[in-house]
């Protein structure tokens, strides 16, 4: 596909739990079991209580980090209905795509946002990444893809929407081909 065109972004997922009570947020903290904690490190395979993906952010030696999931999906950020409304949803965190999320999926209209709506229902804990997460994933792109390459899957290459927005016509999208990003129309296929 060619990454230079804005109709081609691809969304990447994370994933965020926590060791007692699961929330909903950008990173997933790796469990703890009793008096043995196991660690990872950047480009892990990570599968574990139903989650599933590549490891490409740690801290606290390995014990916590944030993964990126397998699969992924061509998605407008937000419908032609909504972006035709020019609303601002509030999403504009660069750090926190939980913030983000959570921005989204409390509105009454949040079907109208389909790759917040996507990230959801692969289960409670996924969302979508905010601009220097996705920007974190590329800084880690050759142990992530890899893994992937490993695993059998599809490498991580094109640009990806991330769950920060401009203003109430673009959000930011960064391409994971050479780390640039751009603004682009909510309403483009993802």
């Amino acid at each position: 596909s060619n990454s230079s065109n804005p109709k081609n972004r691809k969304l990447i997922w994370l994933i965020f739990a926590v060791i007692v009570a699961a929330i909903v947020g950008v990173a997933l903290y790796f469990g703890v079991t009793k008096d043995v904690a196991k660690t990872y490190a950047i480009g892990d395979y990570y599968n574990e209580n139903g989650k599933e993906g590549v490891v490409f952010d740690v801290w606290d030696d390995g014990r916590h980090g944030k993964i990126v999931s397998l699969d992924e999906a061509d998605l407008q950020w937000c419908t032609d209905r909504q972006y035709d409304r020019e609303i601002m949803v509030g999403a504009d965190n660069h750090d926190d795509g939980k913030y983000n999320t959570d921005m989204v999926m409390k509105r009454s209209d949040s079907e109208e946002y389909p790759a917040f709506v996507w990230c959801r229902k692969k289960g409670k804990d996924w969302y979508l990444p905010a601009k220097n997460e996705v920007l974190l994933i590329y800084e880690n792109l050759s142990k992530i893809n890899s893994t992937l390459r490993k695993l059998d899957y599809e490498e991580i290459h094109n640009g990806y929407w991330s769950s920060t927005e401009n203003d109430e016509f673009c959000a930011w999208d960064v391409d994971l081909s050479y780390g640039g990003t751009c603004s682009f129309d909510k309403d483009l296929f993802g």
